[in-house]
């Protein structure tokens, strides 16, 4: 039995198959069963939830997840209700919908008896041992006490409900309810309709549902969270059986990074390892990625007006670009690696060849600039995404991300790119290898009340204040926890670095700043 059959017949390859057929998780064991085949990818925004949820100042919050089926949506709701549940430090609560406006309404209904049962599950697991029953009022009026002892002074209760109906009236007297129990409540819902959000969002303010929580967010997309490409390798590997290229992974990575979709990335990788595209199809495919190549070019390097190096050098032929000393670029996209013809008569030309080897060289005058990279496989991707999620507009945006991959490493082979502007990382990872002094990680909210840390979220505020909000991490004399999400957040959008790994509550020096700790050691 070969690897990649003895792969196909075990456990996992039964997971992964349900998964090509559905591309989506439906049930709690099924999520079980895929996190144990493949894991879970870290996103920015459970980070940023649990940000709040440990943040003393942060009493409460709604988080409204709206994106179209097979997005992740309820992945993400089994993923904080276990890592929740994990940590003790409250009780969950879980509940699926399917926009059943009766099913809604029964358990608004009966919500006092859910949060008992929650409340009686959590203080089980903490105590290790079944818990007598107590009637609902009991059990929140002890609650109430606790609180008012001034023994505790955050008591996180975190709501999941997954596929809302968008029953306004019934959401409000939720949400009103759940302000009046000595609990901190953190309800994260999931809308199934999409044209339901506008609805919700306006309906909740005329009624004064924001007022009573700390944090209001609309949640229209995941992305990987910053520093976490490695974990991302490991996700696809294991998904595809080990069988993507270095670029193919790098675009999967990619589409996590920029928050395409999880159901892309997993349409992408898993078509990608099936099959590869032929005849009419691959030429067509193979056209269309050649154009986005030469217009991710174009944009990358200094390059001269096509009519002046022809009349410069006298010719008839028309190469793809010419380089600002009239030097001509052919590109060349191949699923194999057949011999590349001389095309054009220049005093120097490059081939830009993608294909899985090199070619050879076509003439003396001639060099090839080979991206190694196997076109069937990315192509493939390509198609599978096409064909399964039937947008038009997603699918461009992959090939356009296809051909900025392959861009990126020529223009870096070239050495034509201009150069960018020095980036202040040096002084970042200086400053944070001073808070951490040795240490391994630190929590997040030890982090951000650091004085020195304080002063970088005043600088970087002053580039991105769209993200690094000067209410929040700014002006207030205690920024909240998430501003430390932000900061990683501002340093990778400005300057390409990724200083930091944030895994829910603990955050580590990462990129740069981690490996000028391990030289600091040396």
């Amino acid at each position: 039995m070969t690897l990649l059959s003895g792969w196909f017949s075990d456990r996992c390859g039964r997971v992964r198959a349900e998964l090509d057929r559905h591309l989506s998780v439906k049930t709690f064991q099924d999520y079980k069963m895929y996190v144990e085949c493949f894991g879970a990818l870290p996103v920015q925004e459970l980070n940023e939830i649990w940000a709040d949820v440990e943040d003393e100042e942060v009493h409460g919050g709604i988080y409204i997840i709206a994106m179209p089926p097979g997005f992740g949506k309820t992945f993400m709701l089994y993923r904080l209700r276990e890592l929740f549940e994990k940590t003790g430090i409250g009780p969950a609560l879980y509940q699926q919908f399917a926009s059943d406006r009766e099913q809604f309404s029964r358990f608004v209904s009966s919500i006092k008896a859910y949060i008992a049962e929650a409340v009686r599950e959590w203080v089980q697991r903490i105590k290790g041992s079944l818990v007598e029953q107590a009637s609902p009022d009991c059990v929140l009026s002890l609650l109430a006490a606790l609180r008012a002892s001034g023994y505790v002074r955050k008591l996180p209760l975190l709501v999941l409900l997954d596929e809302v109906s968008a029953d306004i009236e019934k959401l409000e007297q939720l949400l009103r309810m759940l302000d009046s129990f000595a609990l901190d409540a953190y309800v994260v819902l999931s809308l199934h309709e999409m044209k339901d959000l506008n609805m919700i969002i306006s309906d909740l303010a005329a009624k004064g549902g924001e007022a009573r929580y700390g944090r209001i967010r609309t949640i229209t997309q995941f992305k990987l969270a910053v520093g976490q490409d490695d974990d991302a390798k490991g996700f696809i590997k294991k998904l595809s059986g080990g069988r993507l290229d270095e670029v193919a992974e790098r675009v999967a990575i990619e589409i996590l990074k920029r928050g395409l979709g999880i159901r892309y990335a997993i349409a992408f990788i898993l078509g990608a390892t099936r099959r590869a595209v032929d005849g009419s199809l691959l030429q067509s495919y193979e056209k269309i990625l050649h154009d986005k190549i030469v217009a991710k070019l174009a944009a990358k390097l200094e390059t001269a007006s096509k009519d002046y190096c022809k009349r410069i050098l006298k010719i008839a032929s028309d190469p793809d670009l010419f380089l600002r000393d009239c030097t001509c670029v052919e590109v060349k996209v191949r699923k194999d690696s057949d011999k590349i013809q001389p095309q054009h008569i220049c005093n120097r030309a490059i081939y830009v060849v993608t294909s899985p080897e090199k070619p050879l060289v076509p003439s003396p005058n001639a060099e090839v600039v080979h991206i190694r990279a196997d076109v069937g496989q990315l192509l493939a991707g390509y198609d599978e995404v096409r064909k399964r999620v039937h947008v038009q507009e997603v699918a461009d945006r992959l090939m356009e991300l296809i051909a900025e991959t392959l861009a990126e490493r020529v223009a870096a082979q070239i050495g034509e790119a201009p150069p960018p502007p020095p980036p202040p990382v040096q002084r970042i990872c200086d400053v944070l290898a001073k808070i951490f002094d040795g240490k391994k990680s630190m929590r997040r909210y030890e982090l951000v009340k650091n004085p020195d840390f304080k002063q970088l979220l005043r600088e970087l505020a002053e580039k991105r204040r769209d993200l690094l909000n000067e209410t929040e991490c700014v002006k207030r004399q205690q920024p909240l926890a998430a501003c430390v999400d932000r900061f990683a957040k501002a340093v990778q959008e400005l300057y390409g670095a990724e200083p930091l790994r944030i895994d829910r509550s603990d955050v580590y020096l990462h990129g740069p700043c981690k490996k000028q700790k391990a030289e600091q050691l040396l």
